[in-house]
């Protein structure tokens, strides 16, 4: 399921196996693969900058995503970076995301380490 919206190895094996079914909500919430599917396919802003290279895998709870930006090279590690983005704006080009977004990881998994502290958005 979500190889077809652009997510690649290692990402796609990290979600078979480390993220549960159901989303894991505390103050940063990480989506479900299907919760992934549905903001790509049916919410904003994923259904606007996926199609751009960016896709959401999680969210703030006031409604800003988490996106994998595969518009630009992947971290060492292979993992895309992490960037927050805005619910309340309209995305038209991958250079508009990247110029209203800030960066919350380098890499997948400098984003979860930051997430596991709690602090959050």
């Amino acid at each position: 399921m979500l190889s077809g919206l652009g997510i690649t190895d290692p990402v796609l094996s990290l979600f078979a196996a480390a993220v549960p079914d159901e989303m894991i909500d505390f103050r940063i919430r990480i989506d479900s693969p299907e919760d992934v599917r549905v903001e790509c396919e049916e919410l904003g802003p994923g259904i606007d900058i996926r199609p751009l290279g960016f896709v959401p895998i999680g969210s703030t709870h006031c409604g800003d995503v988490y996106a994998l930006d595969y518009h630009s090279p992947p971290h060492a590690d292979g993992t895309p970076r992490v960037l927050l983005v805005s619910h309340e704006r309209g995305y038209e080009s991958a250079a508009a995301v990247l110029e209203h977004t800030e960066e919350r990881g380098g890499s997948l998994i400098e984003f979860l380490e930051w997430a596991a502290t709690g602090e959050g958005d």
